[in-house]
Formats: structure tokens, sequence, C-alpha cells
């Protein structure tokens, strides 16, 4: 579901993932508990191998329920387009602008069963240079894996790729520029 607002073509995110995230959560916390507080129930078993097991459902659990809640209640669009450029928020690793005028090649690539926009620029050792550390490590694996530090994954935007493709696209030529 792509929408203009304000002068800026704006996607949502997906946030049938987070929902489901906070539904799992809800069955493993419980199961991590009652691992933990009945720990005899299990003889023979040794107890520290429930204990352990316990804490590993119960951690697993509290993360998919941050995750989750976290996700759900991200207000911020996945993905933003306007007269600067493209301001990726699609992914744990994205959260910068895309300039316009840096962008050579835009392409759609079949990686596995998913389908990834791809987004080759000019310049992407600086990029990557103004990154943080960790997503200069995301940045640099996307460039070693597609060839371009950046790429879109659809599955946590409100669009498919070929719509995302195509606006795209539809935007570069409006600029006069080749996509």
């Amino acid at each position: 579901m792509i929408k203009e607002v304000k002068g800026e073509i704006v996607i949502k995110k997906e946030k049938t993932k987070a929902i489901a995230a906070i539904f799992v959560s809800c069955f493993l916390i419980p199961i991590g508990i009652g691992l933990w507080s009945d720990l005899e129930k299990f003889y023979p078993v040794n107890p520290e191998h429930v204990r352990i097991a316990a804490f590993t459902i119960l951690s697993f659990g509290g993360a998919l329920c941050i995750y989750g809640l976290n996700r759900a209640l991200d207000t911020n669009p996945g993905l933003v387009m306007d007269k600067n450029g493209i301001f990726d928020r699609s992914n744990f690793a994205s959260g910068h602008l895309i300039k316009w005028r840096d962008i050579k090649l835009i392409e759609i690539k079949l990686i596995g069963k998913e389908k990834l926009v791809l987004i080759h620029v000019y310049n992407p050792q600086e990029y990557i240079g103004k990154a943080n550390p960790i997503n200069r490590y995301f940045l640099k694996s996307n460039e070693k894996t597609y060839g371009t530090p950046f790429r879109i994954s659809v599955l946590s935007l409100k669009c498919g790729p070929d719509e995302l493709y195509d606006k795209l696209t539809e935007i570069m030529a409006g600029r006069g520029l080749k996509a």
C-alpha cells in the first residue's frame, strides 16, 4: 500500500509478523516459567538440564515479545520517498537516506523465494563510511553478497516488490534519471 502524504510517498511497515511474535511469546513464556518453577517434576532428568531449557525458552520468548511489541507499536513508515531521495527504515540495518542523484541502477533480484529490490549507487563506500559500526557491517555484507549496500526486502513493508520497483523507476524517470 503506497500512499502520497504531503509531497512524500510513504510505505508503511507490515505488522503481521510483530503480532505473530507476540502471540508465540505468550505461549513460550508460561512454558519457560512452568519448567523453571517445578524442576523436581521432571525426575529422573537432570534438573540443571531442565533449568537450562527453561532459561533458553524464557530468553527467546522474552526477546520475541520485546521485538513484537517494539515493531507493533512503531509508527514510523518503512520507506519514504521525497524530493531528496529514499529513506529506508524497512529493517534493522536500515535508517539512511539514499539520494536520488547517487542512484545508478534499481533492479529486482530473486534470492531463494524472496524478491529483493536492489539499489546500486555510484559511491557505495561513501555511504558505508558514514554508517554507524553495526549498520556498516550489514552494508558491507550486502555489498559483498548483492553487489550493492542497499537492498530492500518488502517482507517488512505493505507493498509488493514489483509495485515498489515500478514506483521507484517512475520517480527516477520523472526526475530525468535512468533507473
